[in-house]
C-alpha cells in the first residue's frame, strides 16, 4: 500500500499504485517518486497519483533495499549483493563488499553513501557502489541495523537498530594527552584532555574512551 499526504503529513490517503509488495519508495520531488517491490520492479509516478512500471532487475533475489538521486541513478540491495544503474535501469552492474544482507541504502551522492547489512554492521562506498568497505561499529554492539542515513556525507552518517539510534563521526576527538595520575602521596580524581573534533559537529552527546 502506498500512502500520500497534502498537509505535511497530518494525514494520508491510500493510493492504488503498481503490483507487489512494496519494500521502499523514494521521494524525488513533491509530485515525482521511485518505488521497488520484492519482485525487483521500479515502478515511477510523475504526477503523485499514477503509477506505472518504469525498470527491473531480474538478476537479484528478495531485493528489500532501494535509493535514487535520480531518475537514472538507481541503487537496489538484496540478501548478499547491491546493482546499480545510471541509465534508468536499462542496464545494472553488482557492487562488491563483504556483507551478507543489505537493509538499507542511502547515498549522499553519485559517489558517496552508506549501507547497512543486518547485522553485518556499516559499509561505505567512495566509487559510486562500486565497492564497499566496513566503518567501525559502536564497541560492544552486536545487533541488527535497520536504516542508514547519510545526511552530511559519509563521515557523519546515522543508523538505526535493535540497540537504538547511533551516530558515526569520521573526525572524533584525537588521542588523549593530558593526564592527572593519581597516586598514593597526591589522591587526585584522574582527568585527561584531548583534542577537539575538526568536524564542528555539536550533536554529539558523547564519546567513548578506552585506558
Amino acid at each position: 500500500k502506498v500512502m500520500k499526504t497534502y498537509d505535511g503529513g497530518l494525514s494520508w490517503i491510500s493510493q492504488s499504485a503498481g503490483t507487489g509488495t512494496f519494500t521502499d519508495l523514494v521521494a524525488l520531488s513533491s509530485s515525482s517518486a521511485l518505488m521497488m517491490n520484492t519482485s525487483h520492479e521500479i515502478w515511477r509516478t510523475v504526477n503523485g497519483t499514477d503509477w506505472s512500471l518504469y525498470a527491473t532487475n531480474a538478476a537479484l533475489s528478495g531485493a528489500a533495499a532501494f535509493d535514487a538521486l535520480s531518475t537514472r541513478t538507481l541503487f537496489i540491495g538484496d540478501t548478499n549483493e547491491i546493482a546499480y544503474s545510471t541509465n534508468s535501469g536499462a542496464t545494472w552492474a553488482n557492487g562488491t563488499g563483504s556483507f551478507t544482507y543489505v537493509a538499507d541504502i542511502d547515498m549522499y551522492n553519485a559517489t558517496q553513501g552508506l549501507l547497512v547489512g543486518g547485522s553485518g554492521g556499516v559499509f561505505q562506498t567512495t566509487d559510486g557502489a562500486h565497492s564497499w568497505t566496513a566503518v567501525s561499529a559502536p564497541q560492544g554492539y552486536s545487533g541488527i541495523f535497520y536504516y542508514v542515513w547519510a545526511y552530511s556525507g559519509i563521515a557523519n552518517g546515522w543508523a538505526t537498530g535493535t540497540g537504538g539510534v547511533f551516530r558515526y563521526d569520521a573526525t572524533a576527538p584525537g588521542t588523549a594527552s593530558v593526564f592527572a595520575v593519581t597516586t598514593a602521596a597526591t589522591v587526585n580524581t584522574p582527568t585527561f584532555g584531548w583534542d577537539a573534533a575538526t568536524d564542528a559537529q555539536t550533536s554529539v552527546a558523547s564519546y567513548e574512551i578506552a585506558m
